[in-house]
């Protein structure tokens, strides 16, 4: 789906994670899951439930393991304990059905053998466990080297795992010269006085940015991918540190960046990304009314596309390196969006309508309009016609590097890109 080419030629050790990154592990073990918790009639309350009392135990390395979850629930359900066996293996079976690997990674990591250079994996699951999971996955001859958290009863990032992977390595080298590809900073980012640069790259999320001027068709735009994918879509009006009656708007307008909780924002960006806590809460601003409110319960680890629409979404210190499509609006068609969608579907005044935009104009041009130097997929519509240009990882060799055409073919156009791209998302059988 990506091309991390310029990864590969940049750094003579690639180190990886395994899971969330070559292949969406939360995929396969929630339907993997599923299928074991209907045939042993138990719940995900009661998965849970034998996770904490295992985690209770303070087990360094071991707390993962799943045969030791299914034993404690035959305890709790009393269950004979051999049947722990039988929901193990039943989980391995479907788990492996399910499992879909990354594109991205696979060629990525196919790329870096053509260049001779090593693969280190770093994993906190298990050596035998690890070693099936990359064989179904068709990736087990692209690893030099595997060390995991069994080995030393120890969960990364700890130092021990990264002194033994630069041993396999087996030649002095720069750490600067190193990269730590993996699905969570907490696990990958590796301390100890290291300076191994980490590249977040967490397969389970498809995260999307779209900015540009208001009415320039953000929402329309986000819909549109919608259509062809489910995705969770965040408007980032819920993040304006004030309401609609708030005195404050006479002294900034929305564009200014200080207007809005950015700060906040990157934060959710990356706890999604990253998969940092069970549950999330976005701010969502009520139109009709003017005020802003709290989503309902949002569950990180069901979310899979995730789009973030809005005003400052291409601030490199908002979206980091999580975000990989950065969609950028630059639509003459604007203002004249603007003033029909805020006339029928907010019942402003014309009049108001146009003294906003001329407010909003010079913070347009301050703080929205040099977001198209972070976009990869930049968007230009003038005189009714589109040039749709990607840039940087969008490079590959199912995509075109420019799309034109008139403007009422734009979605469709779109519609076909996102098509292309999320098709190229997963490994199929004839792609090995």
């Amino acid at each position: 789906m990506f091309n991390l080419s310029k990864i590969a030629k940049n750094y003579k050790l690639i180190m990886v994670d395994i899971d969330n990154t070559l292949f969406n592990y939360t995929f396969a073990h929630k339907n993997a899951l599923e299928v074991v918790m209907k045939q042993y009639s138990f719940t995900l309350e009661d998965y849970n439930l034998a996770k904490k009392m295992i985690t209770k135990r303070g087990l360094s390395a071991n707390h993962h393991k799943k045969e030791l979850y299914f034993k404690i629930i035959c305890e709790n359900k009393n269950i004979h304990f051999s049947k722990a066996s039988e929901m193990f293996e039943l989980y391995v079976s479907i788990f492996t059905r399910n499992l879909k690997v990354d594109k991205t990674m696979f060629e990525f990591l196919c790329f870096i053998k053509s260049l001779n250079k090593k693969v280190i994996a770093i994993t906190n699951f298990y050596f035998i466990e690890q070693i099936h999971k990359l064989n179904c996955a068709n990736l087990t001859n692209m690893i030099d080297y595997l060390v995991c958290s069994e080995e030393f009863e120890l969960e990364k990032p700890n130092k021990a795992l990264v002194d033994r992977a630069l041993e396999l390595y087996g030649k002095f080298i720069d750490e600067e010269e190193i990269i730590m590809i993996g699905d969570s900073i907490a696990d990958n980012f590796l301390g100890g006085g290291y300076r191994i640069n980490y590249y977040p790259y967490n397969c389970s999320k498809l995260l999307i940015s779209i900015s540009g001027k208001s009415g320039s068709g953000k929402t329309t735009l986000s819909n549109a991918i919608d259509e062809i994918y489910k995705s969770f879509i965040i408007s980032t009006d819920g993040y304006h540190k004030y309401e609609r009656h708030s005195k404050m708007w006479e002294r900034v307008t929305h564009y200014n960046p200080e207007a809005n909780n950015l700060i906040q924002l990157a934060m959710d960006i990356k706890h999604i990304y990253q998969d940092i806590g069970n549950k999330l809460y976005i701010p969502l601003y009520d139109h009709k009314n003017g005020v802003i409110v709290k989503s309902d319960e949002i569950k990180i680890k069901d979310l899979d596309i995730v789009i973030i629409e809005g005003l400052h979404t291409l601030y490199q210190e908002v979206i980091g390196d999580f975000v990989k499509i950065k969609i950028y609006i630059d639509s003459d068609e604007a203002d004249k969006q603007k003033i029909n969608r805020d006339s029928k579907e907010r019942n402003y005044s014309h009049s108001k309508i146009i003294d906003t935009i001329q407010k909003r104009e010079e913070d347009y041009k301050k703080y929205l309009e040099k977001q198209k130097d972070n976009a990869n997929f930049l968007i230009i519509v003038r005189d009714g016609i589109f040039k749709i240009c990607l840039r940087d990882i969008l490079l590959n060799d199912y995509l075109q590097k420019e799309y034109t055409g008139r403007y009422e073919n734009l979605i469709q156009t779109i519609k076909d890109i996102f098509g292309l791209i999320l098709k190229n998302r997963w490994i199929v059988e004839n792609d090995v």
